[in-house]
């Protein structure tokens, strides 16, 4: 896990494994001042869609969850299989629902409950997002 911090932000990457060999990577950020336990705080998981990818370094796009993360959420923006460092092939629709219901559980398994947990999803035209 890399860490890195702008302003209150702090940015870490994370990976999460599914069964099939697939390899989701997850760009979180919260806020550096908060000391709030995990498993309370409010988080936000994004799925942006096939043709997006999240780097962990500071840019423009993850600017505009800043509000979320200085807000004492994390927020959890993830790339599909196939893009950024996810491994694995987003060619199949099924891959892509699985790699959303791997990184919910693994949400879960961290204590997280789902009423502390909003899933944003970016699909215009597209059935990749169906059954998140």
């Amino acid at each position: 896990m890399k860490v890195t911090e702008e302003n209150t932000i702090k940015i870490r990457e994370e990976f999460v494994e599914v069964q099939n060999g697939m390899r989701i990577q997850k760009i979180v950020m919260s806020n550096s001042k908060s000391s709030a336990d995990s498993r309370k705080k409010k988080h936000i998981v994004y799925f942006p869609g096939l043709t997006y990818t999240f780097e962990k370094e500071p840019d423009e796009d993850k600017s505009e969850w800043n509000w979320a993360a200085e807000a004492g959420m994390d927020v959890h923006l993830i790339n599909f299989p196939g893009s950024g460092k996810s491994k694995g092939h987003s060619l199949n629709g099924q891959n892509r629902v699985n790699a959303g219901i791997a990184v919910i559980s693994d949400l879960l398994k961290q204590g997280i409950h789902p009423d502390n947990s909003t899933v944003w999803k970016l699909c215009w035209r597209t059935n990749s997002c169906r059954g998140l």
